[in-house]
This record gives structure tokens, C-alpha cells and sequence, in this order.
């Protein structure tokens, strides 16, 4: 299984920057077997919600918003095949009390990592998924910054791939 960061199908999105956009393209296209987790749903609405230039183009008069944004997010899924992986349950103890076992991993490695918070907790969803038996592979991303998470990932069996973005 291949985990897909937002910022791949975000860069896909973008047509401003076309050849980053096609290199996107061209790895969520001949990639199989493509998982998200909830944080890629959460962080994809609220990058689309940012540009009500794409809400307003398909919307149909009276029309929620909100309708229009879970259409381009089943749409998104469907079109790049991404399957969204069922959510960690488990809590784990932190000095602050009990918090779901990624929020849990991203205090342990964030000393470590020196990732921004959206990447830190797609690194530690990725894990989370791992560890509950799920064959992750590689993390396939447009952002750079994850190679701090480079040696981390490869410790866990994950090849980072990097879309190239000129």
C-alpha cells in the first residue's frame, strides 16, 4: 500500500505550475493500491473550502457549499483511486492525560522530526496504520520537508518518493 500526503493531489490540482501538476498526476496515475487517512480528507476540504473559485464553478443555484465540497472530495478519491483507511481508536497516556495514539506519537517525535504539524501527523497516521497491520510502502508527497522524516520512515520500512516539482 502506497500513503498519499495531500499536498500530492493538491500540487495535481494546481494548473498554475503545470509541470509540477503533471509530474503529480503522472504518480498518483501509475501508482496502485493508494490510502489516505481522515487527516488527508480534513486538510484536502479545507484546502478546496480556501478557493471559493472552485465552489462557485460547479455550484447549482441553492446549492450548499459545504454539499459542493463533499462532491469534489468523493470526485478526488474516485478519480486518483485513493482508498481512506479506517481511523486509530486507540488512546495513549501522555502527561496531559489520554490522546489518540497519533496526537501521542507526534510528542514523542516532534523533538526529533522538526516537521511542520500537518506533516508530523501524517507521519504518525502513517505509523498508526502500520502498526495496526496495514503493508505501507511508501508515502508519496509533493513536499519536500518530509525528508527530515527520511530516516524515520526508511527505520519503518517506508520509501519516501518526493514528486519532483520542476
Amino acid at each position: 500500500m502506497n500513503y498519499v500526503d495531500t499536498s500530492l493531489v493538491i500540487s495535481a490540482m494546481d494548473t498554475s505550475m503545470r509541470s509540477r501538476s503533471k509530474e503529480a498526476t503522472r504518480l498518483l496515475t501509475n501508482t496502485s493500491e493508494k490510502v489516505v487517512s481522515e487527516l488527508f480528507l480534513v486538510e484536502l476540504a479545507a484546502s478546496i473550502s480556501r478557493k471559493p473559485e472552485l465552489i462557485s464553478a460547479v455550484s447549482v443555484e441553492d446549492t450548499q457549499p459545504s454539499m459542493v465540497l463533499l462532491a469534489y472530495l468523493v470526485y478526488l478519491m474516485s478519480k486518483y483511486d485513493l482508498k481512506l483507511l479506517p481511523p486509530s481508536v486507540e488512546l495513549v497516556t501522555t502527561p496531559f492525560g489520554k490522546v489518540d495514539v497519533e496526537s501521542g506519537s507526534c510528542l514523542a517525535l516532534a523533538p526529533d522530526m522538526k516537521l511542520r504539524s500537518l506533516d508530523l501527523l501524517h507521519v504518525a497516521h502513517l505509523i498508526s496504520l502500520k502498526n495496526r497491520g496495514f503493508n505501507i510502502e511508501l508515502l508519496l508527497t509533493s513536499d519536500s520537508d518530509f525528508s527530515k522524516a527520511q530516516g524515520f520512515l526508511k527505520e519503518h520500512e517506508v520509501k519516501l518518493i518526493v514528486s519532483k516539482s520542476q
